[in-house]
C-alpha cells in the first residue's frame, strides 16, 4: 500500500497549527506596529522599511495558512528572517538615546518570540537547534551593545530567557503533537493495509471456491451420471453433459493460467467485507458482480481507493450514514460509489496536503486508466465515484 494512503491526522494538525499561529501572529504584529508608531522619534526610515518587510511576510503567512498551499514554508521563514535582520540592524535604525535605559523595549522586541515560533512551525530541525538560539543570542548582544551597563545584562538576560522558554516550549508542544499525529496516521495506515490484505486473500479464497464448485457441480456430476446411464436417452444426455464439462474444464484451465487476476464478483465481496470490518454501520449494496476477470493490480487499486474513501467518511465527515454501492455490468465498466451525509467540503478548494484524496483516490484511479469523481459541498455530504472500463 502507498505510504501516503493515510496521513489525515498529520494534515489536519498541520493546517490547524498554521492557522492558529497565523491568527496569533497578526495580533502580535499589530502590537509591534503600534509600538513602532509610538517610538518613531527614536528610529530613522530604515525602521519603516523593516516594518514594511515584516508586514508583507505576515500577510503572506496569513494568506498561505488559509490557502490551498497551506504547507508552504516560504512566508514563515521570510517573517523569521526579517525579524532577525531587524534585530541585527537595530543599531543602524536607532536615533539618539533610548528613554528609560535598559527598561526601554524597541518595537522589534515584539517580533522575536513569534519569529522563533514561525521557524518552528516549518517542522525543520534547524528551527529549534539553530534559529531559536541564534535569535535569542543576537537579541541579547544587540540589546547589551545599545544600552550598556550592568542593568543591560540583567534586562537582556531576562528577555532572552522569556523568549527561549516561551518559544521553545511552544515548539516543543508542536513537535510532540506532530509525533502523536504521525502515530495516529501510522496506526490508521496499518489498519487500512490489513483490510486490503484481507480483501485480497478473500478474493483469492473466492476464486478457489468457484473452482471447487466447478469441479464438484459439473465434472463429478458428469462422472456419476455416465456411470449410471443405462438407456440410450440417458447415454445421449450423459454425452451432452460430458461435452459441457469438457468446456468447463477448458475454462478452468484458462482460469489457472490467469494467476494475476481475480473476478469482479470476488473483488466486490472482498471490498464489502473490508468496508464492513472498518465500521459495521457502513451500508454496502452489491448490485452486480459477474465472473469477468481483472488484474490483481487493478483490483488492489480499486480496493485501496474505495477503502480510502470509506476511511475519509468515517474519520472526517461526521456522517450518520455511509453507503457503498458496487456495480458492474458484463463487458461494461466497474462503478463503485461511496456516499455519506456528513459535513462535506469544497473540492475546488482542496489543498495540496489532502493526500488521502489526491494520491490515494484520484491519482490511483488515473494510474490504472480509471476515473474518480468527488462531488461535495458544505453541509451536503460527499459522493466519491470510482469508474474503471473493462
Amino acid at each position: 500500500m502507498s505510504t501516503l494512503l493515510a496521513s489525515a491526522a498529520s494534515n489536519r494538525l498541520e493546517a490547524l497549527a498554521r492557522r492558529l499561529f497565523a491568527g496569533l501572529l497578526v495580533l502580535s504584529f499589530l502590537e509591534a506596529v503600534s509600538n513602532q508608531f509610538a517610538q518613531r522619534e527614536y528610529f530613522n526610515m530604515a525602521s519603516d522599511v523593516a516594518l514594511a518587510a515584516m508586514a508583507i511576510a505576515v500577510a503572506g503567512v496569513a494568506v498561505s495558512a488559509w490557502g490551498p498551499k497551506s504547507r508552504n514554508n516560504f512566508w514563515l521563514w521570510a517573517y523569521a528572517c526579517s525579524s532577525l535582520s531587524a534585530i541585527l540592524f537595530l543599531p543602524i535604525m536607532k536615533i539618539g538615546e533610548f528613554p528609560g535605559g535598559s527598561e526601554f523595549e524597541p518595537w522589534v522586541w515584539w517580533t522575536v518570540g513569534t519569529a522563533a515560533i514561525s521557524a518552528g512551525i516549518t517542522d525543520k530541525r534547524i528551527a529549534y537547534t539553530v534559529f531559536l538560539p541564534v535569535i535569542c543570542i543576537t537579541w541579547f548582544f544587540i540589546h547589551l551593545f545599545m544600552v550598556g551597563g550592568e542593568q543591560a545584562w540583567l534586562s537582556g538576560l531576562k528577555n532572552v530567557l522569556y523568549v527561549f522558554l516561551l518559544a521553545g516550549g511552544t515548539i516543543g508542544l508542536i513537535v510532540l503533537a506532530r509525533d502523536w499525529a504521525r502515530g495516529v496516521d501510522s496506526a490508521s495506515s496499518n489498519l487500512i493495509s490489513s483490510h486490503i490484505e484481507k480483501a485480497k486473500s478473500e478474493a483469492v479464497e473466492k476464486e478457489e471456491q468457484l473452482i471447487d464448485s466447478l469441479i464438484h457441480d459439473s465434472v463429478l456430476h458428469t462422472f456419476i451420471t455416465s456411470a449410471n446411464a443405462k438407456s440410450n436417452a440417458e447415454k445421449k444426455a450423459s454425452a451432452k453433459l460430458a461435452s459441457y464439462s469438457i468446456a468447463k474444464l477448458q475454462q478452468l484451465e484458462r482460469v489457472d493460467q490467469q494467476v494475476g487476476s481475480v473476478t469482479v464478483l470476488g473483488l466486490f465481496q472482498a471490498i464489502k467485507n473490508a468496508a464492513r470490518a472498518m465500521d459495521e454501520s457502513v451500508e454496502v449494496e452489491l448490485k452486480a458482480g459477474g465472473l469477468d476477470r481483472i488484474t490483481v493490480e487493478v483490483g488492489q487499486a480499486l480496493t485501496e481507493a474505495t477503502l480510502q474513501a470509506v476511511d475519509n467518511a468515517i474519520s472526517h465527515s461526521n456522517a450518520t450514514k455511509i453507503a457503498v454501492t458496487l456495480d458492474s455490468q458484463v463487458n461494461s465498466e466497474i462503478e463503485i460509489q461511496v456516499v455519506d451525509n456528513g459535513i462535506g467540503f469544497r473540492p475546488q478548494r482542496l489543498s495540496e496536503d489532502r493526500l488521502g484524496i489526491r494520491i490515494s483516490i484520484l491519482a490511483k484511479m488515473e494510474i490504472i486508466g480509471g476515473k474518480a469523481d468527488v462531488v461535495s459541498s458544505p453541509k451536503a455530504g460527499t459522493s466519491v465515484t470510482l469508474r474503471w472500463p473493462k
